[in-house]
């Protein structure tokens, strides 16, 4: 670790003792027989240590309560603290102690060798309660062992930032669509499995770390199993238990990473990211759990056969197989009851024309039958259209506005229930097969919204006609009324 040369600024020979690294704070311990200060090999590697984080560099000779420190890489105060170590020459400890801060997300991880180790340390649940507790906080970690980012669903691990806007979140888009999906078909009693997916330590690059790989492989399977097995809890010595119920029973239970074997990690993140991409997740899950309970060797569910993927793979087209009758008979009621759809637009479509020509036909019905009348009665000088005749024809007038009114009413009236329908029968089938399939089936809506535009054209287009006719047939009486014809 670079950090180790504030030591050996001080003590050419100094010996390392202890040193531990967490989220917080990050502490050195060494020892050195006597004192020999370097200045400007001691600023230098105090300068490594990130100015978003505060240290403290102290001394305390062997057999003697006296102590003094340093926290700033100021050249006068590095003088006073040389001084201080070369005017007592005793052998003693030195302590470097860094509290980290976190800004934008970003925090200093000045080892990755440490932050493995203190992740190790501790249950299993314990592992995942410090991994989720940094991930809360920081998402970016500013690795000086790194020369490029490298990123998983949770953290990116990069070098030294050098713009002050904060870095973009690597969090999965589908996150919360995989949780939904698993909490239809797992019971996990686990607050901290229950919030993360495998794909949070999955790389998207091979972080060039071994030991970084290994934590993450591990407990990326744990939650690969996790995501397909029946029940998981947390136990009492922050162990994790897994139980899998298909054709066979199989579990696993783990105290620490440490128990955790990774041989079939990419085979458990391969059925994991086949059962969670399209398709009915649950009948999914109910193959997978079948086929892997009769490759486990010995009941114990990370030990599997060779084989277990492509065997999952035939399950399943076997299954399609058995429910493709019961798809084609499904596709094909769909397809009636779309067709039927069309025909009751059309019939919404006909019922205004109706009503329109009722309307018209009796209006003119009344006009010819007072001409019938009057050719056809004895000569006179009297108007075709007397005052009586007229009030007559005003009433009718009224009236049929009043069914043009009651026609658009009911015609919106029956649109709306129409679409309600179609929408309703639309998500009855939901549950039976998949969106993009049911899309597929009705053609994007692409009927739909033809009928409905038909209907509202259709609207339209009475209507027009229908107040085109009232007018000049009110205009040709009125007309003939007031000329006195």
């Amino acid at each position: 670790m670079k950090l180790n040369d504030i030591f050996y600024a001080l003590n050419s020979s100094a010996i390392h003792l202890k040193s531990v690294e967490n989220e917080r704070a990050l502490r050195i311990d060494f020892r050195v027989s006597a004192t020999h200060v370097d200045l400007e090999k001691l600023r230098v590697a105090l300068n490594q240590i990130s100015p978003r984080d505060a240290f403290s560099l102290s001394y305390k000779p062997d057999n003697s309560d006296f102590s003094t420190a340093v926290n700033s890489s100021q050249t006068e105060e590095l003088i006073e603290f040389a001084e201080t170590l070369d005017s007592i020459g005793l052998p003693g400890k030195i302590e470097l102690t860094v509290s980290k801060k976190i800004e934008s997300f970003t925090i200093s991880v000045y080892s990755l060798d440490l932050m493995v180790s203190g992740w190790k340390d501790g249950g299993l649940v314990q592992t995942f309660e410090k991994i989720l507790a940094l991930s809360s906080r920081a998402y970016y970690l500013e690795c000086f062992e790194l020369h490029k980012p490298y990123a998983t669903g949770l953290f990116v691990f990069g070098p030294k930032r050098l713009s002050s806007i904060p870095p973009k979140s690597p969090e999965n888009p589908n996150r919360d669509k995989i949780i939904g999906l698993r909490s239809k078909a797992c019971n996990i009693y686990l607050e901290v499995i229950q919030r993360l997916i495998p794909d949070d330590f999955k790389f998207s690059e091979e972080l060039p770390h071994d030991g970084v790989c290994l934590v993450f492989r591990k407990l990326q399977t744990i939650i690969c199993a996790s995501y397909l097995a029946d029940t998981t809890r947390g136990e009492a010595d922050q162990s994790i238990s897994i139980l899998l119920k298909g054709y066979k029973t199989a579990n696993f239970q783990a105290p620490s990473l440490d128990k955790i074997a990774t041989e079939n990690s990419k085979v458990f993140f391969d059925i994991y990211s086949w059962a969670y991409t399209d398709g009915n997740v649950v009948d999914k899950l109910g193959i997978c759990r079948n086929v892997i309970s009769i490759h486990v060797n010995g009941g114990e569910l990370l030990d599997l056969k060779p084989g277990c993927l492509e065997a999952i793979y035939s399950n399943y087209v076997i299954y399609l197989k058995e429910n493709l009758k019961q798809y084609v008979d499904l596709k094909n009621k769909l397809s009636e009851q779309i067709q039927k759809s069309s025909e009751k637009a059309s019939d919404v479509s006909k019922n205004i024309n109706s009503y329109l020509r009722g309307s018209i036909f009796s209006v003119c019905s009344f006009i010819f039958s007072v001409f019938l009348i009057r050719s056809l009665g004895k000569t006179t000088t009297d108007p075709i259209l007397n005052d009586g005749a007229y009030s007559i024809f005003l009433l009718l007038m009224f009236v049929s506005v009043l069914v043009l009114s009651y026609a658009v009413t009911e015609t919106n009236s029956e649109l709306r229930r129409y679409k309600r329908n179609y929408k309703s029968f639309q998500n009855r089938y939901t549950d039976l097969i998949s969106s993009e399939d049911l899309n597929l089936i009705f053609s994007n809506n692409k009927d739909y919204n033809g009928d409905i535009a038909y209907i509202k054209s259709s609207r339209r287009r009475a209507v027009c006609l229908w107040l085109i006719s009232l007018i000049v047939i009110f205009g040709f009486v009125t007309f003939i009324y007031l000329k006195r014809l």
